[in-house]
């Protein structure tokens, strides 16, 4: 071969595109700075009201909600169930175990913490009409204070399947 040198391509030749000035350069480097300081007071404050008591309290609270909801919505797909097979709703939700409901501890909330003597229940059923409407109650649980020392809000099943918390009301059999 010859002493020729093959032509290697210009590695120099880029497009660069013009540098910010100064003052664009600090405005950038400030608000990345504030956006931080943003983040951690963010964070330093959710670890505060995390680590308060009365918060984890109200967390706790949330989570027996959440729970006794699960249990309402169980009981009111049983019923639903239940409703199809005999044309009619139950006398009483003990008539959903076993054929509907795969435990009797379902009828129960969570928060009642009383002795389970003879299928004790926690809710109140009210055996709904055969035409009822969907925005009729069927389940109420009153288990529920949300503040210590106020009466606690009815936790309320409607027969369309919606849950909602209430004040208190008085259940007609």
């Amino acid at each position: 071969m010859d002493d020729q040198k093959i032509p290697q391509p210009d590695l120099e030749i880029r497009r660069t595109l013009p540098q910010p000035s100064g003052c664009y350069r600090r405005l950038a480097i400030g608000c990345a700075a504030a956006t931080l300081c943003i983040l951690l007071a963010i964070a330093a404050t959710n670890i505060l009201i995390l680590r308060h008591p009365g918060a984890k309290k109200l967390f706790e609270r949330a989570q027996e909600i959440a729970s006794c909801q699960q249990h309402m919505k169980l009981i009111g797909k049983a019923l639903e169930r239940y409703e199809i097979r005999h044309n009619e709703y139950p006398d009483k939700l003990s008539d959903l175990y076993p054929d509907f409901l795969s435990s009797k501890e379902v009828l129960r909330c969570p928060l009642d913490k009383r002795k389970n003597e003879d299928g004790l229940e926690s809710y109140v059923y009210i055996k709904p009409a055969p035409n009822a409407s969907g925005d009729t109650p069927i389940l109420i649980c009153k288990r529920h204070a949300v503040i210590d020392g106020s009466p606690p809000p009815d936790l309320i099943l409607y027969k369309n399947g919606k849950i909602a918390m209430s004040p208190s009301i008085k259940a007609q059999p």
